[in-house]
């Protein structure tokens, strides 16, 4: 009887471990995909300062730029933002966060008949931990024309 429940439980416990997919399709840190009119990802935190005010921003010029509150981790840290061409873009950044390992699927679209940017972010989480992972998705795109809004979408 206990070598049977033995060869049974060795089976159960063979089919379950050797069966397991051990890939679980997740990045292995942070991921971002673009698309739409996105031009590039954009570096405006450095690994010396961060945005203070979580949030949605549509910046369209350094004087919008240069009113960003920021953190300094350091008192010797360069309180500066990196550098953006105004005059050909546009800066957005949406404020997103999720837990373990994450991919933010970023695009940006244009509704030319409502005289609007679409910002819309999908959110996919992965893995099975605790850690928040927080990010403001700046993106720049081309520079937004005079009198168009911009919408944000969290999906």
């Amino acid at each position: 009887m206990n070598k049977m429940i033995l060869i049974q439980s060795l089976a159960v416990f063979s089919v379950l471990f050797f069966s397991c997919d051990k890939t679980d399709n997740c990045p292995d840190s942070e991921n971002y995909t673009n698309s739409g009119i996105i031009i590039d990802n954009a570096s405006v935190e450095n690994n010396c300062v961060s945005v203070k005010n979580r949030g949605n921003y549509i910046i369209t010029n350094q004087q919008e730029y240069d009113s960003i509150e920021v953190v300094k981790w350091n008192d010797t840290c360069d309180a500066s933002l990196n550098p953006i061409n105004f005059n050909a873009y546009s800066l957005l950044g949406m404020y997103q966060r999720g837990t373990c390992r994450v991919n933010f699927e970023r695009n940006v679209s244009t509704d030319s008949i409502n005289k609007k940017y679409i910002y819309s972010i999908k959110v996919n989480e992965c893995g099975n931990c605790k850690t928040n992972y927080e990010h403001m998705n700046w993106v720049l795109v081309p520079k937004i024309p005079d009198n168009w809004t911009v919408e944000f979408i969290s999906k």
